[in-house]
Order: structure tokens, then sequence, then C-alpha cells
């Protein structure tokens, strides 16, 4: 599934949310519903900018399945709904989690990647789904980095516990639909330590996974928080999981903003790269994976029809594997001559 403008929608896509207008029974669309000229009417009438739309697997095997990510989802909620008591987590819970994550990555690992992530479905929902979106992402990155397994699984455990520490930070201030005061973002930026705090009462002593818990807003150039490391005094772990988290976040719907589509959000991340924020051994892998276009980006091609990606070869990073709108799947990488890509539609 991807969030996509109601002004791109095509016909025949199929809405996979329920859309609400005006007032809770004023449904304009349910799960399943095919966009037309009507329906797309109607919701650019009431005000909709975004839908969540289905983008359909045809090119192969997604590296993990959409009802594993949901199982892993509701495990994640029963996890942190138990340590949102106690301030402790259930370790052997996690690990069940990050394991599953790496054994189905490496099991469906190949030249073509067809990564599937969670959409979160309320403000609530978000922390636990991106918690598994960061898993799944870092562990893709150090696949492309070639570390081995056992690393990849400390990795993969670190990143589905990165935020742990927002248990501690109030609702109000997490899901505010406003930018922070200062006094509240220094309150949010304290989520890194308390991280750090929940793992070590869980029993959590490995330094790797803790760096990744604490480190993950740190900044290349030290720019970031809270202890302003640089460099390679911020751990691999915690570089990786920096970009994993940052894609995942713009790409994101929230309460206060709208989601950047895949290709912006690529281009922040070699921004940030350039610009010394993050680390570009790290950026450069994840692109490699997912390429310059992303899955649920969508293209105008040079015949004047549009596409949407639905999948990528790794070191691939111009020629994705898309969706023409009568359905057909094309590998453009395979295409070079009929099809070229002419513009991005944000």
């Amino acid at each position: 599934m991807i969030w996509k403008r109601v002004k791109d929608l095509v016909g025949g896509e199929i809405i996979s949310e329920k859309v609400i207008g005006v007032g809770e029974h004023d449904v304009i669309a349910t799960p399943g519903s095919v966009v037309d000229e009507d329906l797309k009417d109607k919701l650019l009438k009431r005000g909709i900018e975004w839908v969540l739309i289905d983008i359909p697997r045809k090119t192969g095997k997604s590296l993990i399945d959409e009802k594993t990510l949901e199982e892993m989802k509701e495990k994640m909620k029963n996890i942190f709904d138990e340590a949102m008591k106690t301030f402790t987590v259930d370790v052997e819970g996690l690990k069940e989690i990050s394991d599953q994550i790496v054994d189905e990555v490496l099991t469906n690992w190949g030249m073509k990647v067809l990564p599937l992530l969670l959409m979160a479905k309320s403000e609530d929902e978000y922390t636990y789904t991106h918690e598994v979106n960061v898993g799944v992402l870092s562990s893709m990155i150090a696949m492309q980095l070639g570390l081995n397994k056992d690393a990849i699984s400390k990795l993969t455990f670190s990143a589905i516990i990165h935020d742990i520490g927002k248990l501690k930070v109030p609702k109000e201030i997490l899901h505010a639909p406003r930018s922070l005061s200062e006094k509240e973002f220094e309150l949010v930026k304290l989520h890194t330590i308390f991280g750090r705090q929940i793992c070590e009462s869980s029993g959590i002593k490995d330094k790797d996974i803790l760096s990744g818990v604490e480190d993950h807003h740190e900044k290349m150039d030290g720019s970031g928080y809270l202890r302003g490391l640089t460099g390679n005094n911020i751990s691999l772990f915690a570089r990786i999981i920096a970009v994993a988290d940052i894609y995942d976040a713009l790409a994101s719907k929230r309460v206060y903003k709208d989601p950047w589509s895949p290709h912006r959000t690529v281009t922040e991340l070699v921004t940030l790269s350039t610009l010394g924020k993050l680390d570009r051994k790290v950026v450069n892998a994840f692109i490699s994976v997912v390429g310059i276009y992303p899955v649920g980006t969508v293209l105008i091609l040079s015949n004047g029809s549009r596409a949407v990606v639905v999948g990528n070869k790794r070191k691939v990073l111009t020629r994705p594997i898309v969706e023409m709108e009568d359905g057909l799947i094309v590998d453009l990488s395979e295409n070079k001559k009929n099809f070229n890509i002419l513009k991005v539609i944000d």
C-alpha cells in the first residue's frame, strides 16, 4: 500500500482505507473501492488530499509479506503496551520479531528487492508500525553493506526498539498537530536516554544495541543529539538506524504532516549525506537497494503514460520495475529503448 495524492489517482486503482468526509457518517470510500472519475471528484470536493491505495505485487515475492508484517505489528503493540506499565521490555518477544525479520530478508534477498512496509492506520499505531519498518529497512541496509548474520540480527533488534524511550514522553506532545515549543522538543529529545534506561532495566547490555537506541539522532557533523557525536564516534548501528528512521518518518503520514513521496524522501537522504549529516556509505547502500525511484513513486514515461514503481533491482538505480496504467508490468532496465523516465509526480 502507498499514500497517493487524490489529484494523481487514476481509474482502476483500489482504495484500501475507509475515507470519511465532513462527519463520521459521510463515508466517501471503503477498503476495496475502485477509483473512477465520480469517486475522484467526490474526494476532491470534500477536501481529501491523500488516500491509501493498494499496489499490486506482480513482480515477485516481497521481502516480507503483508500478513507477516501485520502479525509483527500486533506483537510489537502488545510488547509496547506491557512496557508502558513496567518500563521494561519483553526481550524474548522482541528477539522473536527481530529474528523473523532477518530470516525473511535473508530468505527472499535477491537481485530484485521488493520491500513492503506497514502504513499506520492511526496516530496511536504509528510508534510500533514505525519500529517494525525501521527494523526491516535497517536489515536491508545491513545486507547491502555485507554485515554477517549475527551483526544483522543485533542491528535489527536495536532498530525495532530504537524509539522505546518515547513511552516516557507524554502522548499530547508526541502527537501534537503543531510545532513543538522549545521546552517540549527538549523533552522529546530525551527519549534517546529514556530508551537506553528502559533497555538496561530489561537486562539488555550489548553496547552496539544500546548505541543504536541512544545515538540514532546523532549526526556525522556533530549537529545531532544528545551527545553531539561526530563521524565514526557514532556506531555503525546508530548510523544505519538513522537513515532508516528518517526515511520511514518522512514517508509516513502524521497528524502534523502529509507523507512525502518516496522519491522526495530519497532525495532528502542524499541531500543530508551531501551536507555531512548522514553517513554517505550507509545512504548509498540504502539507495542501492531501493533505487532513486523507490516503490510507490509515480512516473511519467516517454510515451506519455503514467507508471507506478512496484520494484527495483539492486544497484540498478535509475531503471525500476513499473506497473503501467493498463496493469502491464515493465522492467525498465530491460526496456531501455522503449521507455524513458521524463519526470516524477510528487
